[in-house]
C-alpha cells in the first residue's frame, strides 16, 4: 500500500512539473555576480529551484533519520548491557532473557 501511494504521489509531482513546463515557455534574466547575466527559459528557473529545495530537504530527512538510528542502536545495546546486568542479579541465565 505503500508503495501504491509513492508511486501515486510521484506520478502526481512528475504531471505537475509537466504542466508548468508548458505554461511558463518565457524566458527570465538570471543574474548572477561580476554583472553576468543570462537569458533561461522560466521553467528551468523553476525546475532547479524546486530541485534543490527537494535535494535539500532528503539531506535533512537522511541526517535526522542517521541521528535518530544511531540513538536507538545505543539504546538497544544499554537496555541489552541492563537485562543482563538484571539477569545476573536474579541469577538467571543471560539466554533465558532473550
Amino acid at each position: 500500500m505503500k508503495r501504491i501511494i509513492t508511486v501515486f504521489t510521484a506520478l502526481v509531482v512528475i504531471l505537475l512539473v509537466v504542466t508548468i513546463m508548458m505554461k511558463n515557455q518565457q524566458s527570465g534574466q538570471i543574474n548572477y555576480y561580476l554583472g553576468f547575466s543570462r537569458e533561461v527559459p522560466m521553467w528551468l528557473i523553476i525546475f532547479v529551484t524546486f530541485s534543490f529545495g527537494v535535494l535539500a530537504g532528503w539531506l535533512t530527512m537522511g541526517l535526522s533519520l542517521i541521528r535518530t538510528r544511531a540513538r536507538s542502536s545505543r539504546l538497544r545495546r544499554e537496555v541489552k548491557k541492563k537485562e543482563k546486568e538484571l539477569a545476573s542479579y536474579r541469577g538467571d541465565s543471560p539466554e533465558e532473557l532473550s
